[in-house]
């Protein structure tokens, strides 16, 4: 969906693959696999808290990127140290990057919106319903054309929320939807 429009949301419930997804997505483009995301590529996750982060994204970082055939030899952390598991919060939160000189960052919405300033992105992808603040700066640096697409995986909590009078309206928009089954 991501190849015909800038904006996707991926509605399910929990345990039905929508970060797994999001991830995948996120290492196809910083290996160049996508025609909208030339390498290098910038891409940022966007999670709720570090606590969420490293209990729904670090296992999938394991899982995946590990398989990539660069990625042992590749991926440092800030300081240029070579390693690729996140083991503690704050690493989970520094920079990956790929021989290529694609980059993941790890965001959170706990951090606030100050930490997302002045950076721009190929992807963005948002792991649950981040709130208008975090959003509105993303937003800005679409607007600028310093980000090219936004994906946002999401459990509807809370029921008809902003996300569905805002960005589900716009007609440019794409909605992917799972079964909505809680754990099934």
């Amino acid at each position: 969906a991501l190849q015909v429009c800038n904006t996707v949301v991926f509605r399910a419930s929990n345990r039905n693959g929508k970060t797994a997804s999001a991830i995948v997505i996120a290492g196809r483009a910083m290996r160049g696999a996508y025609k909208w995301c030339p390498v290098p590529a910038r891409v940022c996750i966007v999670s709720l808290s570090k606590p969420q982060a490293s209990g729904a994204i670090q296992p999938y970082f394991e899982r995946f990127f590990m398989t990539m055939p660069d990625w042992l030899e590749a991926a440092t952390a800030a300081r240029g140290v070579e390693k690729a598991r996140r083991t503690t919060r704050e690493e989970l939160t520094n920079p990956i990057r790929l021989k290529n000189g694609s980059t993941l960052m790890v965001k959170t919405a706990e951090m606030g919106w100050e930490h997302l300033q002045g950076a721009g992105y190929n992807l963005v992808i948002f792991d649950e319903e981040p709130d208008q603040k975090t959003y509105k700066e993303m937003r800005i640096r679409m607007i600028a054309g310093a980000t090219q697409k936004r994906l946002f995986t999401m459990t509807p909590l809370k029921g008809e929320t902003w996300i569905k009078d805002t960005i589900e309206q716009d007609p440019r928009t794409r909605i992917v939807t799972a079964a909505m089954y809680e754990n099934g």
